[in-house]
């Protein structure tokens, strides 16, 4: 079960198996297992600590099916370049009100719609489209236009998708200044200031790529700390 989830498990689930709290508090105190969030565990053995990946996971298993990773976040899991240094807070969308804000979590309150949805290797987020959508009204202009460089150029962002982007935009806060920045990306950008990755991109590499359109909301809201495995790269694979 473990393998299948990033080596992450959660407390309803180590209860289903017949572990008890005090099995659980001595593999923490040993550092056999490391918290995540409240109510799932990482049981890996990587030296660098938990993926990217491991940590949404454990967040998402404790949220339920309601949320979503979102922006920067789904932006690292999909493999794009060109973001601000990570700080370790994780992006989640959904409008359930019993998802809140906390340390190392920015929780957005926005619907988001079936076809703005996907998949990557388990974990739901946001597609490539409405990301780099949510990206355009996040990010100042010199930041935006990189994330789309990289991610034409990496073909996680394909010319149709990019065709869809103001549609995205449609309606929202900031939707006419992100909409100017749109024509300034360049998939063949000579010196890019992301750096390319040296193999395809998890999101080419693991999925189709869906179609993805229509108008969507992503508020802004105050964030919160870093988590604590804020210090290991974010990872694609």
């Amino acid at each position: 079960m473990a393998a299948k989830q990033d080596w992450v498990v959660t407390t309803a689930q180590l209860r289903a198996t017949g572990a008890e709290r005090a099995d659980v508090r001595r593999m923490l105190r040993a550092g056999q297992w490391l918290p995540l969030t409240r109510g799932s565990y990482w049981i890996g053995r990587d030296a660098r600590g938990p993926s990217l990946r491991a940590r949404v996971r454990g967040l998402l298993l404790t949220c339920g099916s309601q949320a979503m990773a979102a922006g920067p976040t789904a932006a690292r899991l999909l493999g794009i370049q060109g973001l601000p240094p990570d700080d370790g807070t994780l992006h989640l969308a959904t409008l359930h009100a019993t998802i809140r804000n906390r340390q190392g979590v920015h929780i957005h309150r926005t619907l988001v719609p079936d076809h703005a949805r996907t998949t990557l290797r388990g974990i739901p987020l946001t597609t490539p489209a409405r990301t780099c959508a949510d990206l355009l009204l996040q990010l100042p202009r010199a930041e935006a236009v990189s994330v789309l460089d990289s991610a034409l150029h990496q073909g996680v962002l394909t010319s149709a998708d990019r065709l869809t982007l103001p549609t995205h935009l449609s309606g929202r806060p900031g939707a006419r200044q992100a909409r100017a920045w749109i024509p300034l990306a360049n998939a063949r950008a000579e010196s890019p200031p992301w750096k390319p990755a040296s193999a395809s991109s998890a999101w080419t590499a693991a999925c189709p790529h869906p179609s993805s359109s229509g108008p969507s909301r992503i508020p802004s809201e105050a964030g919160s700390s870093a988590s604590t495995w804020a210090g290991r790269p974010s990872e694609s694979a």
